[in-house]
């Protein structure tokens, strides 16, 4: 086979890689950013149950930085007061479940990107103990 014909076929091969290849690079960019905003969320759920079990009054404060694209959104209603929520553009992604024992994030839903610094407090609302999460 002559060397033309070698570059030929060489080049064809590539070319037909290229796009899983660069398939594959985006896949592990999202699934590296994935595993980032887990750890944060890990984090955040940490330091809330660090509070919740120093006792009501006690309080931390804690500086997050979520990547772009993502965020975490903690409380609300019924059993989404008791989970951290990893949303991806809008959509739920994956969920952080606050137990041992399980306990609420007393407030309103609060949604956290970018870099912030919240502040954590134990507390007691309707006679129910949980924290409370404060930009």
């Amino acid at each position: 086979m002559s060397l033309p014909l070698k570059l030929a076929i060489s080049f064809m091969v590539i070319g037909l890689m290229l796009p899983t290849i660069i398939s594959m690079t985006d896949n592990v960019y999202d699934d590296s950013q994935e595993t980032v905003i887990k750890s944060v969320a890990t984090e955040l759920s940490d330091a809330m149950t660090d509070c919740y079990y120093d006792g009501v009054g006690d309080s931390r404060t804690v500086t997050l930085t979520i990547p772009s694209g993502y965020s975490l959104e903690v409380g609300g209603e019924g059993s989404m007061a008791y989970t951290i929520r990893i949303l991806h553009d809008g959509e739920v992604i994956d969920r952080v479940y606050l137990d041992s024992p399980g306990f609420p994030v007393i407030g309103g839903t609060t949604n956290i990107h970018g870099t912030m610094r919240l502040e954590i407090s134990a507390t007691v609302s309707d006679g129910i103990p949980g924290v409370e999460v404060r930009v």
